[in-house]
């Protein structure tokens, strides 16, 4: 092509791609009327389904969060703990979590949620268990909900895989993490990790 002009009438001018494309490899971009060259990764890193880390640096082994026996108790991360991570958002913004709340970014988004951390019960029993529980405030509430065995007097890491779409409610509330033990216990060593799936 000699002169700039819509790609449209020159499509059959190009060859078909062979193979799998790599990261490095460019594409032509459109925006605002001006073409402009752009590599996959730039295109893929635009989809915005990146992921952030985050740890708590508050609580640990020997400064846990208590919790009461029956008393249901939000789950607390200040985003500082040494795992946390943001390297990799891709879109995400760092205050996706912020004041112990998941703040999603549009209604119709889907999110990968892992929420981790160690519970030690003060004493052992078969029927001890701990409840978590995803709360997008009123008037939709609880979205998840999951309990768990504490059959051991020992501390034990608890992790919950939470695939999860976001409407209008979660968009205007966010979401907050709650426990409920039927046993006086210590939590600590608390992460999460959110991955956003997809955007509408």
């Amino acid at each position: 092509m000699s002169e700039n002009h819509e790609i449209a009438n020159d499509w059959d001018w190009f060859p078909p791609y062979k193979g799998t494309p790599l990261a490095t490899d460019e594409a032509i971009v459109v925006s605002g009327g001006v073409a402009y060259k752009a590599t996959l990764r730039q295109l893929r890193q635009a989809d915005g389904r990146g992921w952030i880390n985050i740890s708590d640096s508050e609580h640990t082994q020997g400064s846990p969060q208590a919790v009461s026996s029956g008393v249901r108790t939000l789950l607390t991360l200040d985003a500082l703990g040494p795992t946390t991570n943001y390297e990799y958002r891709d879109g995400l913004p760092v205050d996706a979590w912020s004041g112990d709340t998941f703040f999603v970014q549009a209604s119709g988004e889907t999110y990968l949620l892992r929420p981790s951390f160690i519970a030690d019960p003060e004493t052992g029993a078969s029927g001890n268990y701990l409840e978590i529980e995803l709360d997008i405030g009123a008037p939709v509430g609880v979205i998840f909900q999951f309990t768990v065995p504490m059959i051991k007097n020992d501390p034990s890491r608890f992790s919950f895989s939470i695939p999860t779409f976001a409407l209008d409610t979660f968009l205007a509330n966010g979401g907050k993490f709650y426990v409920t033990p039927n046993v006086n216990c210590d939590i600590y060593d608390k992460a999460l990790l959110i991955q956003r799936m997809s955007q509408p």
